[in-house]
């Protein structure tokens, strides 16, 4: 029904096979869906729904429109006239409607919980980095020995701190 507005001109949009299993499953079951194709302009022959060549569909679908917005009682919401539904069809929606708001609900809690795993895991990094260069401060820069120095690298007696040169005994 989408093609026959998008491409009104195109014959192959404006015939709907009424054999196939997924129309019959999601649409034509319902006698609303039948009623709506008739208001619009579509006809049943030989198996087939046709949208007759001397129907525009935009205009049709804008008069249905209208026609709807005048039945429907000012501040309404919109919605679905599920009484021509079976009860069962409609327990089903239900219950696969709750499973996946429990889905949605458990997706979320999934994200929020990476997403917190997340900025731990930057917490920590941060504070391992500070300790790094924190430490790094704090190393010794120079790896030659500081002092006198005794034992075989001595090689004279300013070595170990004796100054020849100095005055006294």
């Amino acid at each position: 029904a989408r093609n026959a507005v998008n491409s009104p001109r195109e014959q192959k949009f404006r015939r709907i096979n009424l054999s196939n299993a997924g129309f019959n499953r999601r649409l034509w079951q319902y006698e609303s869906v039948r009623t709506f194709f008739a208001a619009w302009g579509w006809e049943e022959e030989q198996g087939h729904l046709i949208l007759p060549a001397n129907v525009d569909s935009t205009i049709a679908l804008a008069t249905i429109s209208r026609r709807l917005l005048k039945l429907r009682p000012s501040g309404a919401a919109t919605s679905i006239n599920y009484s021509a539904q079976d009860p069962n069809k409609l327990r089903k929606q239900k219950v696969e409607g709750e499973k996946r708001l429990r889905i949605q609900k458990e997706q979320a809690r999934i994200k929020e919980k990476l997403r917190e795993e997340k900025e731990r895991k930057a917490a920590l990094m941060a504070r391992v980095d500070a300790n790094r260069r924190d430490s790094a401060a704090r190393r010794v820069t120079t790896s030659r020995r500081q002092g006198p120095s005794f034992g075989s690298n001595t090689k004279g007696f300013s070595d170990i701190g004796v100054d020849l040169n100095a005055s006294g005994g």
